[in-house]
């Protein structure tokens, strides 16, 4: 992919993310950045250089409530997609995709479901304690998700 792609890409999903996290805010919901998001946010400052997208995780509370609280603004600029809301959608968390963008992932096809740039967010449940504990779980969880 070309630098100055990416570089919009990333521009539009750090605007996606300003939204949510204006949302979350507003509406007390807590929610982190999650895998390469994180690992981008610590060790680059940023991205990571060859990163296309954004991740967050939240507890299932949180996420729950997010996806009903979101769902009933009517947002239609930017739009919350799950297997719930779609039923071409095949992937087990949620994503928010800006309206008039198209980002086709591998797999994807333009119709199938709407295709525009994205975060993703995930639910987390029964969290472990801070430590070396929650550190296999995130792994496992990521590990799952990759192959779910």
């Amino acid at each position: 992919m070309d630098d100055s792609v990416l570089k919009r890409i990333h521009d539009i999903e750090l605007e996606i993310l300003d939204v949510v996290d204006r949302f979350c805010r507003e509406h007390k919901i807590h929610y982190s950045l999650y895998c390469g998001t994180m690992l981008g946010a610590v060790r680059h400052d940023g991205f990571i250089p060859w990163d296309d997208d954004i991740d967050i995780c939240m507890l299932r509370s949180d996420y729950t409530r997010f996806i009903k609280l979101w769902l009933s603004t009517g947002n239609k600029e930017y739009i919350l997609q799950n297997k719930d809301t779609d039923a071409a959608f095949t992937q087990s968390f949620t994503k928010i995709r800006k309206n008039h963008t198209t980002f086709l992932q591998e797999g994807e096809e333009r119709g199938q479901y709407h295709t525009g740039i994205f975060i993703d967010i995930f639910p987390v449940d029964r969290l472990a304690p801070k430590g070396l504990y929650r550190d296999i779980q995130m792994f496992w969880f990521a590990l799952n998700m990759l192959y779910s």
